[in-house]
């Protein structure tokens, strides 16, 4: 936990650093995890990437964490979803000063299932420190979830498998469809006979997708 910030997180700096400041990803785990379940991502960013794994605010049991609770599947309960909502914003808007080595510059935010859906909803606030892309994995968007902004040319990448019995292929559809008519550059990967998780080949093409984002160096 740093000093300035109510949320846990863990920070594995780049492999090869190529400067001072690192090209960092900063992620949100899935419902009922922590801030060690996509820690196994960091061998599969660029080289020059560093990760900072964030945990989710609310307690479910030993180890066990969630962003927000749910209604039912695919229904947030929006109290608290904007309570941990106004916790990253406030996270990622001081992230360069919380951690110095990350370059303000060149950074993404993204998340798996829940922390997709979290990824997914922070669009809709114009952050000061903004990301240069987001990346959701096996997430979802639901109508609960309220976006306006114009988000013209914004790269996002998307990939979920086609098994996905949590979170349904057709929702990811949904989401990839809602951030196109704001303009979003989504690159959608659907990944064949595969389920609710990371896999190697949605890995591979992460990496070549986080190796395109330069910012603004």
């Amino acid at each position: 936990m740093g000093n300035h910030t109510p949320l846990f997180y863990r920070v594995l700096p780049p492999k090869h650093p190529s400067a001072d400041r690192w090209a960092t990803l900063v992620v949100m785990h899935g419902r009922g995890s922590n801030e060690e379940d996509l820690l196994g991502l960091h061998p599969y960013l660029p080289e020059d990437w560093a990760m900072v794994s964030l945990r989710a605010p609310e307690v479910m049991g030993p180890g066990q964490y969630q962003w927000y609770r749910i209604k039912t599947l695919g229904d947030p309960d929006v109290a608290s979803l904007d309570t941990s909502l106004d916790m990253v914003e406030a996270f990622v808007q001081d992230l360069a000063r919380e951690i110095p080595g990350v370059d303000p510059n060149r950074w993404v935010l993204g998340g798996f299932s829940q922390g997709g859906l979290m990824t997914a909803a922070l669009l809709e606030r114009p952050l000061t420190l903004s990301p240069i892309g987001s990346v959701i994995l096996s997430g979802y968007l639901p109508d609960a979830v309220v976006l306006q902004r114009t988000l013209t040319g914004y790269p996002i990448f998307w990939g979920h498998g086609t098994q996905d019995a949590v979170l349904l292929p057709s929702w990811a559809q949904t989401g990839v469809n809602r951030l196109q008519s704001l303009g979003a550059d989504v690159t959608f990967h659907l990944y064949q006979g595969l389920g609710h998780g990371v896999h190697d080949q949605e890995l591979d093409d992460l990496r070549g997708w986080l190796s395109s984002r330069q910012g603004d160096e």
